[in-house]
């Protein structure tokens, strides 16, 4: 019985023009033997520093000391990476110094190629600034933990004056004693750059001042599993409690007893009466006299990007018509405005940015009007470069996307299905057991004939379980991109995953004697198929690079294209130092691995019974399958705080509430010449911002003036007085 799905891959305008080859990593077997459960956790990327001074004598006025040392360097930024290179005196390579603002910029420079422009560096010192004048504070504070641990030399004050002088010295630089920074601009423009490098000044200056550094004191957060996943953190849903009812537990309490700074990325996400009950929580938690609780909050993301799911206009954060909670709050306001993520490609950059700004021109239109791929004079490559993905509005059409291109794959790979020749095992077919659900709510008796037509028509987009869709046929390779449909506790492990983070598939790990385990007809061919239960786990690794890797990646590249310009001894030399780094990274993905065991599910269904019927049953029933889904094709929401290579939208959204998915889309590919349309964006739609949208960036920038300017005056002031 033939077992493809072609019902799938019709339900979208689709042809075979449209789809591309299969990320096949490697032909060898999926299957593995290796029973060990002993994998590899993702290190930290911020070095711990070794051989450096520690604070022996752990005192008010040493730890005061340390923090004027921090402070030290050039405080002009026209020189900050001036002779990068060079081991200058005041590279951190001196293991006896404290780390400071400008070495610890200078040395993400060194390890990871990234350097900051000035509105994000300006960014980077209010954030490490206030960490440090909160470390000031809670000194003299007897109820903090960081007194209690200095109260041992209490009597060691130092002079009012000099605690003065150190606290002007980090207010001049933007510290505030209770920072609520919304840090904002266009895609690309480097939030998250800024953000790590403040958090790696803090690892480092803490670790060497021997102040304990836990996983939540710089607490990384963000709105969506997805985005969660990319920079590292948990969902601020989950930290701070947002969807637990009733009071807080005194548990919960000693969860953020170490917190001294929040990050919330992607905050264009929230509605106004989620930023209430995070208020409400966060009295809870700490000071119930002051906002948030009285924690520092750096709120990240850009409003010009997806908003909230059926938020009407009124419960926006930036709406005048609001709680104004986010208004009267907010104290600091940086807007970047570089484009960092375009800088191969300046001009789309700039079209981008007008954007975001104004509104695309008649002429910018046109031009990415000449990215609509056709038959003849524009045609999609079968094969990709670095990182591609499909943008689809609607998970209709991401399923299609998704079985077309595993047909494809299959086409190409696969014996006949009359031959003798076994079918390849770098490929395999998941079938979720689906069984009868036991509530009589529509329920139906799941017989042989509708279990075939669930396999074999129904799509994630068609078998839910709430908001998530569950694949009755995972349909894998080795190396297909995967999307993970698990719940967020898992984001605060060494290897942290959650609802939305991406991956590739290793190996999985079949049962002993799989009685399930054969091969049937996919487009008449072989292919292996088992069933869930014989499966005990699968193993991933996830897609999103590190700065460190990425870093590694371009060394590599740097070093291949030298290597015509060396001597016969000089390239011996090179390709030692290139194989020694290309291990180096395979060691680096190792670590960046995880599994996953399948889970069970009461599901929605939409199944015809038949292939003939004129209409769909609508039927509950228990399914079990891998927590995954696959991810050739992503929507809008998944995607923001993404960066791709390529990019293939196949459709624009027809629906109002998909507010800026077009911005959010086109903004995450790197270049226009990665850039892959399946039908024209439109010529009169205006995708300019909201009149209220526009009215709220007239207010940030006005903020962001007298934020800009306070620093520049105490700045200058401070300089005339050394």
């Amino acid at each position: 019985m033939e077992r493809g799905q072609n019902d799938i891959i019709s339900r979208a305008p689709f042809n075979e023009s449209h789809y591309i080859d299969a990320r096949l990593s490697s032909t060898e077997s999926l299957f593995t033997t290796n029973d060990s459960s002993d994998i590899n956790d993702i290190g930290n990327d911020q070095p711990l520093p070794d051989g450096r001074n520690t604070f022996a004598r752990k005192t008010y006025h040493g730890m005061l000391r340390l923090i004027a040392g921090s402070l030290q360097g050039n405080t002009d930024f026209s020189q900050m990476y001036n002779n990068l290179n060079s081991n200058d005196q005041d590279s951190m390579a001196n293991r006896n110094r404290i780390p400071t603002l400008v070495d610890t910029a200078r040395q993400i420079a060194r390890e990871q190629g990234v350097t900051m422009d000035e509105k994000q560096y300006i960014a980077y010192e209010i954030i490490a600034c206030s960490v440090l004048l909160q470390l000031i504070n809670d000194g003299q504070d007897s109820k903090s933990l960081l007194y209690s641990y200095l109260q041992q030399s209490m009597t060691d004050r130092p002079e009012q004056s000099t605690k003065t002088s150190i606290v002007n010295q980090l207010k001049a630089r933007g510290a505030q004693d209770q920072l609520l920074m919304f840090l904002t601009g266009p895609a690309g423009a480097g939030k998250s750059t800024a953000m790590m490098a403040a958090s790696r000044f803090c690892f480092l200056f803490f670790l060497s001042v021997s102040i304990f550094w836990s996983d939540t004191t710089f607490l990384i957060t963000a709105y969506t599993g997805s985005a969660a996943s990319i920079v590292g953190g948990r969902t601020i849903c989950k930290g701070a409690f947002l969807l637990k009812k009733g009071s807080l537990t005194e548990e919960d309490k000693r969860e953020w007893k170490d917190v001294m700074i929040v990050i919330i990325d992607e905050i264009s996400f929230m509605s106004d009466d989620q930023l209430q009950i995070l208020d409400q929580r966060m009295k809870e938690l700490g000071d119930r006299t002051k906002p948030y609780g009285g924690y520092s909050i750096v709120f990240s993301g850009d409003f010009r990007q997806l908003e909230p799911t059926k938020t009407p206009s009124n419960n926006l954060l930036f709406s005048r018509h609001s709680s104004q909670l986010w208004d009267s709050s907010i104290n600091s306001i940086i807007i970047l405005d570089n484009e960092h993520r375009f800088k191969e490609d300046p001009q789309y950059g700039i079209m981008l940015k007008n954007m975001w700004q104004k509104d695309l021109s008649i002429q910018q239109r046109k031009r990415i009007n000449t990215k609509v791929v056709n038959k003849t004079t524009f045609k999609l490559p079968p094969k990709f470069e670095g990182d591609v993905c499909y943008a689809c509005p609607t998970n209709k059409e991401r399923n299609a996307i998704s079985a077309a291109n595993f047909r494809k794959h299959i086409l190409a790979t696969h014996p006949s299905f009359d031959s003798m020749q076994p079918p390849p095992e770098h490929t395999i077919v998941i079938e979720a057991d689906i069984r009868s659900s036991a509530s009589k709510q529509k329920s139906r008796k799941i017989d042989n004939v509708i279990r075939h037509q669930i396999i074999t028509t129904c799509g994630d987009a068609n078998v839910r379980n709430g908001t998530k869709g569950v694949d009755p046929a995972l349909c894998l390779y080795k190396g297909c991109y995967l999307i993970c449909t698990i719940n967020n506790d898992s984001l605060t492990e060494k290897v942290p995953r959650g609802n939305g983070t991406i991956c590739r598939l290793i190996e999985m790990k079949l049962k002993e004697n799989p009685t399930s385990l054969t091969y049937r007809k996919y487009y008449a061919k072989k292919v292996n198929t088992v069933g869930v239960k014989d499966v005990e786990w699968i193993e991933c690794e996830h897609i999103i690079k590190t700065q460190a890797m990425i870093h590694i990646e371009k060394k590599i590249d740097e070093l291949s294209s030298s290597i015509n310009k060396c001597t016969p001894e000089e390239t011996k030399e090179t390709e030692k130092i290139i194989e020694t780094l290309k291990e180096q990274l395979v060691n680096m993905t190792k670590t960046r691995r995880f599994r996953l065991q399948p889970q069970t599910y009461s599901v929605k269904v939409h199944v015809k019974s038949h292939k003939q019927s004129m209409s769909e049953l609508k039927l509950r029933c228990q399914m079990t399958q891998f927590p995954v889904l696959l991810n050739d094709a992503t929507t809008g929401h998944k995607l923001q705080g993404m960066t791709k290579d390529a990019m293939i939208v196949t459709s624009w959204p027809k629906w109002a509430f998909f507010k800026n998915w077009e911005y959010t889309v086109l903004s995450r590919v790197r270049t226009l010449e990665g850039l892959y349309l399946f039908e024209p964006i439109s010529m009169t739609k205006s995708f300019a911002a909201c009149d209220e949208l526009k009215a709220y960036y007239k207010r940030a920038r006005a903020l962001e003036k007298k934020t800009l300017k306070r620093r520049k005056q105490a700045m200058d002031r401070l300089n005339k007085r050394r």
